[in-house]
């Protein structure tokens, strides 16, 4: 666009100059004259303007007294850009204002959960993860990490733990979340063909210690299976199905079966709460389980096994429960407005001292930007922001100077 207004610019020029040689020989009539006069003006305004703004740029025709005042006053242009950005529109207060009228939480929730953020960070996380397990040596850490291990499990206070934990589940309906699951797990368990296989070999071992080598048991079991009795085989597949009916009757919360273990682990709490013989065999139990436990040995196996399952598709199982644990943080933290507001807090002091300390960056950071820019770099940028504007300028000269001239020939003709 700059090109074609500079176009025009130049036939502007051409015509005042071509219209003054044309009306030049009739100078001495009035029309000649007011032409002459007016094309003459023209060409002189339109050669002024056509040198003040090539001068602002380059050299024109060569002269170097007062021209191409852009590359010559670089510095002086950097300087002043440097200094309204770092002290005129970026200063400290006003960047610290800004920080101060945000809510970082909010736009941390909003770019977790309207801009993908996070399935984004759960991605950088694996890999991090991932990145660090394929590092680790399972021998030197199991041997490192057994003694904290050890020692952080032997401070724990199994009674109040357990207990605690009990509550918190009845509380907040766990407790029956809990059942259902074991109940789904046993079920899927119950049907599988193992299970028929094992009862069918625990029903042939009864059989045999009933039988004993009597001879009339003998006779009487072999009577029933060829006269379509329950064999083994049947005896098992029935009771497989029996196991099975009786687990998705469970599932009633109702069920009679169901207040007994609810009422069991009440009374468990209960024992834990107020029976200090209870507490001291469970802490027992504790100790003893920790002091027969090969840490390194168990440290180093669970590493083995996480490198084993870490798929390059990062949906490893222990990935998942990561997941999942990112996932109820962050939740508990959109839910919790005081943890928001510990954490708005404490950002904006953080972004105020780094403000503080490397605002002095701003200015730098434009100086080496505005350095890269060649001298020609320089004047094609601005060229291309001011050059039509500038190419106005040189059409309103010839324009108001072709004008001016005409006038002013008028009134020296009307005194």
């Amino acid at each position: 666009m700059t090109g074609s207004i500079r176009s025009v610019a130049t036939i502007t020029l051409g015509i005042s100059i071509a219209g003054y040689f044309i009306a030049y020989p009739f100078h001495e009539t009035l029309l000649g004259g007011l032409l002459t006069s007016g094309f003459g003006a023209a060409v002189v305004g339109g050669l002024a303007d056509w040198f003040a703004v090539t001068a602002l740029f380059r050299k024109p025709l060569g002269i170097p007294f007062h021209t191409a005042l852009i590359p010559r006053n670089r510095e002086k242009i950097f300087r002043a850009i440097v200094k309204l950005v770092e002290n005129d529109l970026l200063t400290q207060e006003s960047i610290i204002a800004q920080i101060q009228r945000r809510s970082p939480s909010k736009l941390l929730l909003d770019y977790l959960e309207q801009h993908g953020g996070l399935l984004k960070t759960k991605k950088v996380l694996h890999r991090v993860m991932l990145d660090i397990l394929k590092k680790i040596d399972p021998e030197e850490t199991g041997k490192w990490m057994a003694p904290v291990v050890e020692k952080y499990m032997d401070s724990i206070r199994v009674v109040p733990a357990i207990s605690d934990a009990i509550e918190w589940s009845i509380r907040n309906g766990y407790d029956d979340k809990l059942v259902l699951f074991v109940l789904d797990e046993l079920g899927r368990l119950a049907k599988h063909p193992q299970i028929y296989l094992i009862l069918k070999a625990l029903l042939q071992e009864t059989r045999d210690k009933y039988e004993q080598d009597m001879a009339r048991r003998k006779v009487v079991d072999w009577l029933l299976a060829r006269s379509g009795g329950y064999s083994t085989g049947k005896l098992a597949a029935l009771a497989q199905r029996k196991i099975g009916d009786f687990l998705t009757q469970l599932h009633n919360p109702e069920h009679s079966l169901r207040y007994l273990l609810k009422s069991r682990v009440i009374l468990l709490l209960t024992y834990l709460r107020q029976d200090p013989v209870y507490q001291a065999k469970l802490e027992e139990w504790k100790e003893q389980s920790i002091s027969q436990t090969d840490w390194q040995d168990y440290i180093s196996k669970f590493i083995s096994r996480l490198q084993q399952n870490s798929r390059p598709s990062e949906t490893a199982d222990w990935l998942q429960i990561f997941d999942n644990q990112v996932e109820r943080l962050i939740e508990n933290f959109r839910s919790d407005y005081g943890k928001q507001e510990r954490f708005d807090r404490y950002t904006k002091e953080k972004l105020a001292g780094i403000v503080d300390a490397y605002h002095y960056q701003i200015g730098r950071t434009v100086r080496e930007k505005l350095e890269q820019f060649s001298d020609e770099m320089l004047v094609n940028f601005m060229e291309d922001k001011v050059g039509n504007d500038l190419q106005m300028v040189r059409i309103n000269g010839s324009v108001v100077g072709s004008v001016v001239g005409m006038l002013i020939y008028l009134a020296i003709i009307w005194l």
